[in-house]
Formats: structure tokens, C-alpha cells, sequence
């Protein structure tokens, strides 16, 4: 759930501030695990991926967990 949730369109939102964060969270440890060659394998096209990272990045920036969106930024630059 936390992956189809993180890579569709801003539009569509969780109007609960938790789970929205959940979500993210959750979507992170996973990137962290599976890495940059992970995410590139993923069945996703190059420009949702970007598109995605972006959207991390936002999300951890309005939080300031600049830790984060240092290794979203990292892996955003890798795949662009």
C-alpha cells in the first residue's frame, strides 16, 4: 500500500497527518534497503521514479529531517 501510495499523482491524499507520515516512513525503509540499484529495477518508468524522489524529498523537507532528503536528493541524482 505505502508504495502505490507514494508514487501516484499529489492529487490524491491521505487527510490523516499519521498515516500520510506512515506511509512515507515506510516507503523510506524500503528504499534504504533495496538501494539506488534496487529503485532502478523497480517497474516503474524513469519519470515517475524522479517524480517520486521529488516527492520524498518535499515530504521530509516540510518535516526538516534533512538526513533524509539528503539520500532521496542522492538517489535522485544517480537516476536523472
Amino acid at each position: 500500500m505505502h508504495d502505490g501510495y507514494v508514487f501516484k499523482d499529489t492529487k490524491h491524499h491521505v487527510d490523516d497527518v499519521k498515516l500520510h507520515n506512515m506511509l512515507f516512513d515506510a516507503f523510506y525503509r524500503d528504499l534504504c534497503d533495496i538501494g539506488v540499484e534496487g529503485y532502478k529495477q523497480i517497474r516503474k518508468t524513469k519519470e515517475t521514479k524522479i517524480k517520486t524522489l521529488k516527492r520524498v524529498y518535499q515530504h521530509y523537507e516540510l518535516l526538516e529531517e534533512y538526513e533524509r532528503c539528503a539520500f532521496a536528493k542522492q538517489i535522485l541524482d544517480e537516476i536523472s
